[in-house]
């Protein structure tokens, strides 16, 4: 993003603020615009980023940001702009935040495996060591994390406990890659 003349990203006049962008960021929002793309979240990203520049809820917004940055991971410098391969988050990953969005406490990998297993009615073990790649994708994509806590496992060990970094981010905003 450009800056105006005296260094800010921003202006605020009356009831109007402004943004400096170069063609290239014109261009694509005015192409997502006419498109009909602006979705929900595109606004709430918006309005994270006003909120970021008044003041506001800094850890919600700080949460919300590294998500949205996590994507850029890799990128070296303007003068390298190979851009990672992403990997897509599928069905499983979804699931796997849904129902760990249920439990603001968090869960480990076997809880988690074991409530998914009843969500989808499946036996249990059906789903035994399967969910620690999609759930390490919802980690990379900076939507859960280590609670910093460990719990004991059934199998005589003790696992993290995941949770979710940001309660306002639904599985309807999840990235499609990561």
């Amino acid at each position: 993003m450009k800056r105006f003349e005296d260094g800010d990203f921003y202006k605020i006049e009356d009831d109007t603020i402004s943004f400096k962008l170069d063609d290239d960021e014109i261009e694509f929002l005015l192409e997502l615009h006419e498109a009909g793309l602006v979705r929900p979240r595109h606004r709430a990203y918006f309005q994270q980023a006003l909120n970021l520049m008044m003041g506001r809820d800094e850890d919600a917004i700080n949460d919300r940001l590294r998500v949205l940055v996590n994507q850029l991971e890799g990128v070296e410098s303007e003068e390298h702009p190979d851009v990672p391969n992403p990997t897509k988050l599928g069905e499983r990953s979804r699931q796997i935040y849904e129902v760990l969005w249920l439990y603001p406490d968090g869960l480990t990998d076997d809880e988690t495996q074991r409530r998914l297993e009843v969500k989808l009615n499946l036996p249990e073990e059906t789903l035994k060591n399967s969910i620690r790649y999609p759930r390490g994708l919802l980690e990379k994509a900076g939507v859960i994390e280590k609670s910093g806590e460990r719990r004991p496992t059934k199998r005589g060990s003790t696992a993290n406990v995941w949770i979710v970094t940001d309660r306002t981010i639904t599985v309807d905003d999840l990235p499609g890659e990561v």
